[in-house]
């Protein structure tokens, strides 16, 4: 019975390069995370935090399609991603 559930668990774990990958190949974007009221919320806490802390580079890892940017604040931006696809696109 054990060997089973470890079997059924290894099969469905969760790969989020290929998520992505798969995500943006589709055509789809980076989510409500990055559009809409959420996105203006979110970038209104990092605007915050980057202003109150002078903090003059941002590094994002997994900055997806880009669109958030759009709300940002900084002098200095460096993303990275793990799909290809998205990367090729910004």
């Amino acid at each position: 019975m054990f060997k089973k559930i470890k079997k059924f668990i290894r099969a469905k774990r969760f790969n989020s390069q290929s998520y992505w990958e798969d995500r943006y190949v589709s055509g789809r974007d980076s989510g409500d995370g990055s559009y809409g009221r959420l996105a203006e919320f979110k970038a209104s806490i990092i605007n915050q935090f980057v202003s109150h802390n002078n903090i003059n580079t941002v590094i994002e890892y997994g900055c997806g399609d880009g669109n958030q940017l759009k709300l940002s604040n900084y002098k200095s931006y460096m993303g990275f991603d793990v799909s290809q696809t998205v990367i090729l696109l910004c």
